[in-house]
């Protein structure tokens, strides 16, 4: 742009210059031809023709003012355009860190429930063997203990019901679990006192004993 106005400066004054030097040596006055001669053609305007050639440079300048208040106009819509198009990476790249580490929680979550599987016994226990004929019918010494009576079980069930919207972490007996919004999850635990305790809340006790030695927990 700088250049063609300082092209268009200099052809202006080369103009002025040559209009100068036409007014300089311009030739003398026509004599009044006699009657019956032809007059001779009207010499050329050169204030006319300087004025035909500015209009037309100043056709094109404003030409090119246009077209580079066209193309400004087209950059800053790029670059609205790019500039919401990073807060849509950025949102993106947040939604997928925090999937990940929804993910990674949750694998570390079910990878400790295993682990505490493998370590505690199984609920159900041994079947009694039968007693033999003899001793079915043999009394039962004073002091022995029923036949069918059966040992307290060592384990017992405790659900966690997670009835929010949200992921949510809980311990029990000091090891921490997650669980996935609206889900259910059964632990195996041994009977007795079972702490649990929610991050940023009180520790509360349950007694897991019989009859059923099942407990029920709502986070």
């Amino acid at each position: 742009m700088q250049l063609k106005t300082a092209a268009l400066t200099v052809g202006l004054l080369l103009t002025a210059f040559q209009l100068q030097a036409q007014e300089d040596t311009a030739p003398a006055p026509q004599p009044i031809p006699e009657p019956g001669e032809s007059a001779p053609a009207p010499a050329a305007n050169p204030l006319q023709d300087l004025a035909a050639s500015l209009e037309a440079q100043f056709a094109a300048l404003r030409t090119d003012i246009q077209s580079l208040k066209a193309i400004g106009e087209q950059s800053a819509r790029n670059a609205k355009a790019i500039e919401d198009l990073r807060k849509d990476i950025d949102n993106l790249d947040d939604i997928i860190t925090e999937h990940v580490q929804r993910q990674r929680q949750l694998l570390e979550s079910l990878t400790r429930q295993e682990s505490v599987r493998a370590e505690k016994p199984a609920l159900d226990l041994a079947a009694e063997a039968p007693a033999s004929e003899n001793d079915s019918q043999a009394p039962a010494p004073e002091n022995a203990p029923q036949l069918n009576s059966k040992p307290a079980p060592t384990t017992g069930l405790i659900h966690l019901h997670n009835r929010t919207a949200s992921y949510q972490t809980i311990a029990v007996n000091q090891v921490s679990f997650g669980i996935n919004p609206a889900t259910t999850l059964t632990l195996k635990v041994p009977t007795g006192q079972v702490i649990t305790q929610i991050p940023g809340r009180a520790a509360r006790s349950w007694q897991l004993g019989s009859p059923n030695y099942v407990q029920n927990v709502d986070l």
